[in-house]
């Protein structure tokens, strides 16, 4: 083929691929605009089938309105408050006498040093330590100063006093170690153990601390300090 056939040819081709490339592209856009309405038919489709649906909704359900904003104050009834009647006769508050915290401590009487009877509710208004104890026992001599020294405060404000029972000893020698040690507070002698036994004590020295009315606020096993018999007279008096 000579030079001009050839150029003939290249242009033919050249014409050839450009309409592949016009119709591809054709073809290629219009996929494209086909797929993007089918979706934006579907979109449409399911919009509709909601609000279908949300219309059929409404008309079996239909709203409630807001009852509470719709009333006035009128219209609800006040509320009637129910004040309990008043027992006409109110019952005395009992304690159950017993040993134990809150307890009314038992009442007894036992002679003193002198042989003068002393009874536990000659106390009443006035704080009690009371203290179970025996000259042989040496935990209860070491307390005893403490007794002597809050015993003479005690007797100033004459708010509390100390009341040492002696367990089962004879009037000479307990007189004989009191007056030895010049202690100043109440002694009696519960010679045959009774009051120890109704106090239920199993060692010593054991001291109650009773308070004003005759109640047992508390029980105290082993030696006691001074200050310890201050803090106690402090709480139940209320200062």
């Amino acid at each position: 083929m000579d030079k001009g056939s050839w150029k003939a040819l290249a242009v033919v081709g050249s014409l050839i691929v450009g309409m592949i490339l016009v119709f591809g592209g054709a073809m290629v856009g219009y996929k494209y605009y086909a797929n993007t309405n089918q979706g934006k038919n579907n979109e449409l489709l399911l919009e509709g089938k909601q609000e279908q649906k949300d219309n059929e909704k409404n008309q079996e359900s239909p709203a409630v309105p807001n009852q509470l904003e719709e009333k006035s104050s009128s219209d609800i009834p006040p509320v009637q408050e129910q004040v309990p009647e008043e027992d006409e006769a109110v019952s005395e508050k009992t304690v159950e006498e017993g040993v134990q915290r809150l307890q009314q401590a038992p009442d007894f009487s036992l002679d003193d040093l002198q042989g003068k009877p002393i009874k536990l509710s000659q106390y009443r208004g006035k704080i009690v330590f009371l203290n179970f104890w025996a000259t042989w026992c040496p935990p209860c001599r070491i307390e005893m100063p403490a007794f002597q020294s809050a015993n003479n405060r005690f007797k100033e404000d004459d708010k509390a006093v100390i009341l040492a029972v002696n367990i089962q000893e004879d009037n000479k020698k307990v007189k004989a170690f009191i007056e030895e040690n010049k202690y100043g507070f109440d002694v009696v002698l519960d010679l045959d153990g009774e009051v120890a036994g109704q106090y239920k004590i199993h060692s010593i020295p054991t001291t109650y601390i009773i308070d004003q009315d005759g109640i047992i606020r508390d029980i105290t096993i082993g030696p006691m300090e001074e200050e310890y018999l201050y803090d106690y007279v402090e709480e139940l008096s209320g200062e």
